[in-house]
């Protein structure tokens, strides 16, 4: 399964409400409860700039894992649906989306079903480990493919990677990392 074959997927689905859920949380890589849950983006959570002559979306997402931390992830307007999520945020008032976390994890398992994604293997705790295995596609998925896709097409590294997705870091770094994305955006506009 493409990142491509799930954008195609996500444009075919008819509710407009959840399809914008799902272009944000791929875009951004966000999890679920950074959309619409407890730490949800706002519509003033969302800043314009420019940067060596392109436009950028900043959308400072509260980082579930982290208890709210603050975190910006810039992305350019060149990127797909980046423009047509800026409209649509410049548009609201009060709350970016209208439904809740379990209507979304619902609705679009729903949408996306019959699409599958491995999990690699990781350790639980000290001698228990989960072997890589396959799941079926839910709102999650679309985080992992994001990062994926930051990784092999656009050649992040794991502080990049950190940074945008708001992983915690080893030592006073982790206290800096959640604004840098001048670190990764040249990436992102290659």
């Amino acid at each position: 399964m493409s990142i491509q074959e799930v954008r195609d997927r996500i444009e075919t689905i008819d509710n407009n409400n959840l399809k914008r859920i799902a272009k944000f949380q791929l875009q951004t890589a966000c999890r679920l409860s950074e959309a619409v849950g407890k730490y949800a983006v706002k519509p003033n959570d969302l800043k314009v700039t420019q940067y060596k002559g392109h436009d950028l979306a900043l959308w400072t997402l509260r980082t579930a894992k982290r208890n709210g931390i603050e975190r910006i992830v810039a992305l350019p307007f060149s990127e797909v649906w980046v423009n047509e999520l800026v409209e649509y945020f410049q548009s609201r008032k009060k709350t970016a989306f209208d439904y809740g976390m379990s209507s979304v994890n619902h609705l679009l398992a729903q949408e996306l079903k019959n699409l599958k994604y491995f999990i690699e293997g990781y350790s639980i705790k000290k001698g228990v480990t989960v072997q890589r295995h396959e799941r079926k596609f839910n709102s999650h998925a679309l985080r992992h493919l994001r990062l994926s896709e930051l990784v092999n097409i656009y050649g992040f590294d794991d502080i990049d990677l950190a940074t945008f997705a708001g992983w915690k870091m080893k030592g006073m770094a982790n206290r800096y990392v959640t604004s840098a994305w001048g670190r990764y955006i040249d990436k992102l506009l290659e």
